[in-house]
């Protein structure tokens, strides 16, 4: 819903996933993919979640760590910058990708796990025309919610979406609470 209708991705943007390492980023990442964009950069912190979102579809991936991140993203779209980014994180990495990102860019705010405030530099988002678009689920009508995953449904049951998950037993379930704690990277699956 955030790629496909709040942001309307088109055929041939370059879209730029900050928290690719997720269930939710790792989803972002194939959608942008499904809506034709041309290329997808993920962002995140974890090299063997980075390349499981290459496996799944990013051009290219970024680790967040260390410095010039910016720079970094700039030479992972190599010459074609965002014109779309995808962000369930906020705080400084948002900051590095507006700095990045193309004139007239459509920044998609989903979530804040890297921290609730960003310091965006005033030029920045005027000079390039940014666009900061706020998602929440919460937001949409109960039918436009249930539209898109059945559309989210219908891509995952054939095989154009993947999410990693793994099943816990219902026994184990303090077990699956301190890994979800731990950020697992798989969504995990309680049964009986």
């Amino acid at each position: 819903m955030p790629l496909a209708w709040l942001a309307r991705v088109r055929p041939g943007e370059s879209v730029l996933v900050l928290g690719a390492t997720g269930a939710v980023g790792s989803v972002a990442v194939q959608v942008a993919k499904i809506l034709g964009a041309g290329r997808v950069v993920g962002v995140g912190r974890h090299a063997a979640r980075l390349e499981r979102a290459s496996e799944l579809g990013a051009d290219a991936v970024v680790e967040l760590d260390g410095e010039g991140l910016a720079e970094r993203l700039a030479e992972a779209f190599a010459g074609a910058p965002p014109t779309v980014v995808f962000d369930v994180l906020w705080g400084p990495p948002l900051e590095a990708a507006a700095a990045a990102a193309s004139p007239g860019a459509r920044i998609v705010h989903v979530g804040q796990s890297a921290g609730p405030t960003a310091t965006l530099v005033s030029g920045v988002v005027r000079g390039k025309q940014l666009q900061i678009l706020g998602y929440s689920n919460f937001a949409l009508s109960p039918e436009a919610v249930a539209d898109g995953y059945r559309d989210l449904l219908g891509h995952a049951a054939a095989g154009r979406i993947r999410v990693d998950a793994e099943a816990i037993p219902l026994g184990s379930v303090a077990e699956a609470w301190a890994r979800q704690a731990q950020g697992a990277g798989t969504k995990l699956v309680i049964v009986p």
